[in-house]
């Protein structure tokens, strides 16, 4: 672009990010991320800042996606509550708890409040590690702050934890969950397990 005589914006090079990390091309993604803010002394959207970390965090590419968060904040563009929840998230799938917890403490230091979002991967990674105590004070604690999963992340959270018996407390989450949601047709847990295996 520059050599046809046109300066590319903020936009153009957002546009362009997008488009390749839609269709895979993450290293290209990436190398022109650092063009965009090393050459052309441009930060991208935290859209796009938000949708790569994301991508990335899919492919299990924590280091790219935790550079991305470091150049968002030495370029003067502040994490949101997404950008943490996504690289939460992230550690959390492939075991890394320490990272994972450590960039909880930094969202909320930085002012940030956790929200469904932030929660939600984190329970299901720790039930489907087996760490059931963690996951469903984790999920308490959720609910304790007066969050309300959507319908999408209450079967996701439900079915993580009904595949792990019926024992107290995943019951006692089941009602607080489908009281704070639209579950209102299941009349209990052993009618929602009933439910879901039919």
């Amino acid at each position: 672009m520059g050599e046809l005589g046109y300066t590319p914006g903020c936009s153009a090079y957002d546009s362009i990010l997008l488009c390749l990390s839609r269709f895979g091309s993450l290293y290209q993604a990436q190398c022109f991320f650092e063009d965009m803010s090393s050459q052309a002394g441009l930060m991208p959207t935290m859209d796009t800042c938000n949708h790569l970390i994301s991508i990335l965090c899919i492919k299990g590419d924590m280091k790219a996606a935790h550079d991305i968060l470091n150049k968002m904040v030495s370029g003067g563009c502040a994490p949101n509550v997404t950008t943490y929840s996504q690289l939460i998230g992230g550690y959390a799938n492939i075991g890394d708890w320490s990272l994972a917890f450590k960039l909880s403490k930094d969202m909320e230091d930085a002012g940030l409040v956790a929200d469904c979002e932030t929660y939600v991967p984190l329970v299901l990674s720790l039930g489907n590690e087996g760490r059931m105590d963690h996951a469903l004070k984790l999920c308490e604690q959720m609910l304790d702050r007066g969050l309300r999963p959507s319908r999408r992340e209450c079967v996701k959270l439900l079915d993580m934890l009904s595949r792990k018996g019926h024992n107290k407390g995943v019951r006692e989450i089941f009602e607080r969950l489908k009281s704070t949601s639209e579950f209102e047709e299941f009349a209990s847990y052993d009618s929602y397990l009933m439910e879901r295996c039919s």
